[in-house]
């Protein structure tokens, strides 16, 4: 599966609860940012990692960034329809929608087709 379909479908699955103001919140309440949504789909691909990796982290490392988005973007907190990712995250956007905008989005995104 393409790291595109692996999050469109992640925001899409009703997996993730989505909270606001972090990557993550508390481990017991399972709240997720968008990015956090990433950071954890990267979490999954990378043993070496855990969330203690990520304390503290506002936008998308740039290691995630490469992962998700390829090796040659560096996009912290991309851009969508004129919005910071994390932006239309915490003004309450849904993950369906955001999955929608970004999915749109991914070419400008990523470079790809």
């Amino acid at each position: 599966m393409s790291k595109k379909e692996l999050i469109l479908n992640a925001l899409r699955s009703g997996e993730y609860k989505q909270g606001t103001g972090a990557l993550r919140d508390n481990p017991e309440e399972g709240c997720y940012c968008v990015l956090g949504v990433i950071v954890d789909l990267y979490i999954q691909e990378h043993a070496s990692e855990s969330w203690r990796d990520f304390y503290g982290e506002a936008v998308l490392p740039n290691r995630v960034s490469s992962w998700a988005f390829g090796d040659n973007r560096i996009c912290n907190n991309p851009i969508i329809r004129g919005e910071p990712l994390a932006a239309l995250n915490d003004d309450e956007v849904c993950f369906f929608e955001i999955a929608d905008m970004l999915e749109e989005s991914w070419g400008a995104i990523t470079g790809e087709p």
